[in-house]
């Protein structure tokens, strides 16, 4: 089997060799042969340059600074397409430090489903640097809670897009990530549309990685001012309301549409009575 690796980068080079460093070690432990092809969004700590001098078998390919992670990981796919014959793609965000046997699991799971399925997605779970005990990314039920792996394949509905193996098969139905979703909601997004095509989503078997979860978003947070809070609502890196309408409207019938629409105009406006609800 051949797996296109793909990772997107932006100034925070330390992190992203730690990733590569973690990668390359469990290749070493691997059956599959592993490219990696890694965008650089024009990082001002020269990401891309780095990388490429210490792994000089990785393609590093230069964005213009404006792809954030849609833009980035299509970047990265995108050469991938040209320059190989991929069975699958395998979708690795750089602040991840994959666990000892990831790929080995990994490899282990696709052996297992390619025996009942020919097109499927597996996640990867991943678990906290500091906090092992905490589930922060994977795979998700319908109410978009994390599954917890238990040794077999378990389907999954949603996917966070840390850890996440693509069949071609999927990719050539669907294509690449929707460039509407610039920096999130990309991952659910293609899940989604990855359900509705009559392809199913897995996830791994075991944990595979370490990766802290983001900061709870501004917008959300009490502790900031209305107008600090709103700029976040509408920011690409923020929630961006109107890339999440976008994404409910495609995905969710109008009735939860205007429950998802109030619920999140509700939660920027009275973030602590928000929390104060959902804690009982």
């Amino acid at each position: 089997m051949n797996i296109a690796v793909l990772v997107c980068s932006y100034n925070r080079v330390k992190v992203t060799l730690e990733c590569l460093k973690s990668l390359k070690r469990e290749m070493k432990f691997a059956s599959f042969k592993y490219d990696i092809y890694l965008t650089d969004d024009n990082s001002p700590d020269r990401t891309g340059h780095y990388v490429q001098n210490k792994y000089p078998d990785i393609h590093v390919i230069y964005g213009t600074g404006d792809l954030y992670w849609g833009g980035g990981m299509n970047m990265s796919w995108k050469k991938a397409s040209e320059q190989g014959d991929y069975d699958f793609v395998l979708w690795l965000n750089d602040d991840m430090k994959l666990v000892e046997g990831a790929l080995v699991t990994l490899e282990m799971d696709v052996a297992n489903l390619s025996r009942i399925n020919k097109s499927f997605n597996i996640v990867g779970t991943c678990i906290g640097n500091s906090t092992p005990e905490c589930l922060t990314y994977g795979g998700r039920d319908s109410k978009g809670e994390i599954i917890v792996p238990n040794g077999a394949p378990i389907p999954c509905h949603l996917f966070n897009g840390n850890f996440v193996l693509i069949g071609t098969d999927v990719q050539s139905k669907l294509g690449f990530i929707d460039q509407r979703f610039t920096h999130s909601l990309g991952d659910f997004d293609y899940s989604l549309r990855s359900l509705k095509a009559g392809f199913s989503s897995w996830v791994c078997s075991e944990i595979v990685a370490q990766c802290d979860r983001n900061d709870t978003l501004i917008c959300f947070d009490p502790a900031h001012a209305f107008t600090e809070r709103l700029s976040s609502f509408r920011a690409v890196t923020g929630f961006n309301v109107s890339e999440y309408l976008a994404y409910t409207r495609r995905h969710y019938p109008l009735g939860q549409v205007i429950l998802k629409s109030v619920k999140v105009y509700f939660r920027l406006c009275f973030p602590k009575i928000y929390n104060s609800l959902k804690a009982l």
